[in-house]
């Protein structure tokens, strides 16, 4: 339960009856009233007997009136918000929030659409329409109203806004066309004395993707790229050194060390240098693989994964044969006669080390 004691920044007005518009709505700008702590509205009765609100602002120290409900008098004062014992006021902007839209449980492969957005809006006393301050609709000289738009708890820049109010008070703002999982609009006016009666919404539900069948995700589409253009394969294995592509063992010592995959056994440790024993690549290439340290000419991917780091060199121009493996620790030795993209080199990383590679590393 809310602490009432708390001093919150905000503060909301509920419509009672019909001419002061429908629901909830949001007092808001920089000229709204904070209370002092502990410290909060007080009722008294004027002349007529109206009740009226006072709260002691903490900024200046002062009471101010805040009228919250429509009056309806033979002779009135041109209205304003937070009016002082004086009569002197200004004008609190209003903001109306409203719910969160989203798609259903069962259409999680759809997203929403803003399409387009009404808002219908009346004066607060329609028989000032053409006063001094007032247009021809009844609200205040230079009352502009707003629509924001929240996609997925971000706000949509640039907002709309419109300064004319047709006589059937509709307001109408073209949709921003931002696709997301949820929708949010907020509904402004730049015054007071104003009433929203209706607000819409337009939103065209839309298919993100086609069916599991049918479609080819981009985790998969990284996986297929790893196994495309693989010449050379030195990786876990029952047999220690045995390269899979030529199905050659590798001469030299080695023993078998815990690998970044979380398997036991499935790198290997060398106390010697090696011979990779693998065939030139004339054009492009990639070599990939993971160690205990960054190699020279080789470029870190990721952070350093429980010692092992994940490391790439690729481009034009080729690998020369029987390259030499110096002492240390090894696991999944890769070459390639094509570049990566970083994509791949993305899932090859995150696939170690999350999933025990089970979508880029043989069954071990």
């Amino acid at each position: 339960m809310a602490d009432l004691r708390v001093i919150r920044p905000v503060c909301l007005r509920f419509a009672v009856h019909a001419s002061q518009g429908r629901g909830w709505s949001e007092y808001s700008g920089s000229q709204w009233v904070m209370p002092e702590r502990d410290v909060g509205a007080m009722v008294y009765h004027d002349d007529d007997q109206t009740a009226r609100s006072v709260v002691l602002d903490r900024a200046d120290r002062l009471f101010w009136e805040l009228a919250t409900v429509r009056r309806d008098t033979a002779a009135r004062p041109s209205y304003s918000d937070k009016r002082n014992l004086a009569g002197v006021g200004t004008s609190i902007a209003l903001e109306h929030w409203g719910k969160q839209h989203t798609v259903g449980p069962a259409e999680k492969h759809k997203k929403l659409e803003d399409d387009m957005s009404h808002l219908y809006v009346e004066p607060q006393y329609p028989d000032r329409r053409g006063d001094d301050g007032y247009d021809e609709a009844g609200l205040r000289d230079g009352q502009t109203f707003g629509m924001d738009v929240y996609a997925d708890g971000e706000l949509v820049t640039p907002d709309a806004s419109a300064t004319r109010v047709l006589a059937t008070g509709d307001t109408t703002f073209s949709g921003s066309k931002v696709q997301a999982r949820k929708l949010q609009y907020v509904a402004k006016a730049s015054q007071s004395e104003v009433q929203f009666t209706g607000i819409q919404h337009s939103m065209v539900a839309k298919e993100t993707m086609g069916s599991r069948t049918e479609r080819s995700t981009g985790e998969m589409d990284a996986q297929a790229e790893l196994y495309t253009y693989l010449v050379y394969w030195l990786t876990r294995n029952e047999t220690i050194l045995y390269e899979r592509v030529s199905g050659v063992t590798l001469s030299g010592t080695a023993v078998r060390a815990d690998g970044p995959d979380g398997r036991t056994d499935s790198a290997f440790t060398t106390a010697a240098i090696i011979s990779l024993q693998n065939e030139a690549v004339t054009d492009l290439y990639a070599h990939v693989f993971w160690g205990d340290g960054l190699s020279d000419g080789f470029t870190q991917y990721g952070d350093v994964y429980d010692g092992w780091t994940l490391q790439y060199r690729q481009g034009a121009g080729g690998l020369p044969a029987n390259m030499s493996l110096p002492a240390g620790n090894y696991f999944d030795i890769r070459i390639y006669a094509k570049t990566l993209s970083m994509t791949a080199i993305a899932e090859l990383y995150n696939n170690t080390i999350r999933q025990a590679g089970r979508g880029v590393l043989p069954v071990f």
